[in-house]
């Protein structure tokens, strides 16, 4: 049995009533679209018979956040040279 998963932004900016939803994209053009973003499940066999849904989840958008980026440590630096004296 294998799990296939995968998901796809849901489009509905033109449907009444969800004029709340979160921003899920912009197209080419710069039109941006409201909407949903799913994720699913799948259980098939090693042949590709579909048994069944395994899970299928709807959310909002969230905006994402940078992180600030990590300093590396250089062993190269004078600061890690003058400790390991």
């Amino acid at each position: 049995v294998l799990a296939t998963q995968g998901g796809t932004d849901l489009n509905l900016s033109r449907r009444p009533g969800c004029d709340r939803l979160q921003l899920v994209g912009t197209n080419q053009s710069g039109a941006s679209s409201l909407g949903l973003r799913m994720h699913a499940m799948l259980a098939v066999t090693r042949v590709g018979l579909p048994l069944g849904l395994l899970g299928l989840d709807f959310d909002s958008v969230k905006k994402r956040t940078r992180r600030p980026e990590k300093r590396r440590h250089d062993p190269d630096s004078e600061d890690m040279t003058a400790r390991q004296r």
